[in-house]
Parts: structure tokens; C-alpha cells; sequence
């Protein structure tokens, strides 16, 4: 009972974060969003070498290429289901109290980290894509699409890479293809 009670506890404390994360996200306005979006456009510009000016009321324009990297790039969803993935998957095995407990803020900051990473990778593909298909899809609609799949293609390499992890710590050896999900193999 002690372990449920423990287990509960910690699901509670990361159900908690996701939803004042949520809550913040659905009222924040383009200022509120720049511990995001400010890193998510420097990692653009690194990659791209596009520069970008700040707009308070719509986020980071580049002019030349009528883009615009906007509350909505923030990427706010995605780092909640990454950290609710890493401490629902995870945190439960992770011996000791006191790490699991701990395991909650590291994951919140992979969880971060990760998302600007992906919304790079996101951003300058949609960059890249930029008018590429639209003969075929409006450009708003092939950016969701292309974010659905990135998205979800991220998600699902970084719950394999945490296996693979918890599973050569568990092991303290490498792990077999078998160890892996589902007998995935990388």
C-alpha cells in the first residue's frame, strides 16, 4: 500500500504540473511564451542563419520569408505529453524515494529541452517545405500535418531512447534487440 500511496503521490504531483502548465498555456499571450519561444527561435536562426525580429503581439517574424514563429510554435502540448510520458513510463521504476521525487524536475527540464529541439526541427522543416506542396495543401494545413508526424515520431524515439536507458541501467550491460518494446530494433 505504501508504494500505490507513494506512486499516487508523484502521479498527482505530475498531473498537477501538466495542468498549470495547460492552464498557463490557453491564457498566455506571445511574452508570457518567451522561456520558449526566444531559445526555439535562436536554435532556428543557428540552423538556418535566418534572422528574426520580436513582436510582442505575434512572436518572431522573419520578413523575407513571411514566417513567423508564433504562440502556437511554442510547442507548450507537446512538452506536457513528453513529461507526463517520461514520469508515467518511468519515474515508477526508479528505485528510492528521494530519486523519484527528484526524477520529476529532470524530466520537466528533458521534457523542455526536447520540445526546442523538436520546434527547431519543426520550424526549419517547415521552412524547407515552404511551398513545396501547395498546389496540393494550403500551407496551414501541411504545417499541421507535418507537426502531427514530427511530433509523434519524436515522442515515440524518446520513450524508446528512456527504455533503452532504464533498461542498460536495469542491466548495467547492453540490452538485446529482445529488451527492447515489442522487439523494435534500432
Amino acid at each position: 500500500m505504501k508504494t500505490n500511496l507513494k506512486n499516487g503521490l508523484i502521479l498527482g504531483a505530475m498531473a498537477l504540473v501538466a495542468l498549470v502548465l495547460k492552464k498557463f498555456y490557453q491564457t498566455a499571450e506571445v511574452p508570457d511564451l518567451h522561456w520558449i519561444l526566444a531559445p526555439t527561435q535562436a536554435a532556428v536562426h543557428s540552423f538556418t542563419g535566418l534572422q528574426f525580429s520580436y513582436d510582442a503581439s505575434q512572436g518572431y517574424i522573419n520578413q523575407a520569408h513571411q514566417f513567423v514563429i508564433a504562440k502556437s510554435c511554442a510547442g507548450v502540448n507537446f512538452l506536457i505529453i513528453a513529461f507526463c510520458t517520461s514520469v508515467f513510463g518511468f519515474t515508477p521504476k526508479i528505485k528510492g524515494s528521494h530519486w523519484q521525487w527528484l526524477s520529476l524536475p529532470v524530466f520537466l527540464v528533458i521534457a523542455y529541452l526536447l520540445t526546442v529541439a523538436v520546434n527547431a526541427f519543426r520550424i526549419v522543416n517547415a521552412l524547407l517545405l515552404k511551398g513545396t506542396y501547395a498546389a496540393i495543401l494550403p500551407a496551414n494545413r501541411l504545417h499541421a500535418i507535418e507537426g502531427a508526424i514530427v511530433y509523434l515520431a519524436f515522442l515515440l524515439m524518446y520513450y524508446l531512447l528512456l527504455h533503452y536507458c532504464f533498461t542498460v541501467y536495469k542491466n548495467k550491460q547492453s540490452p538485446t534487440p529482445s529488451d527492447l518494446p515489442n522487439n523494435v530494433t534500432l
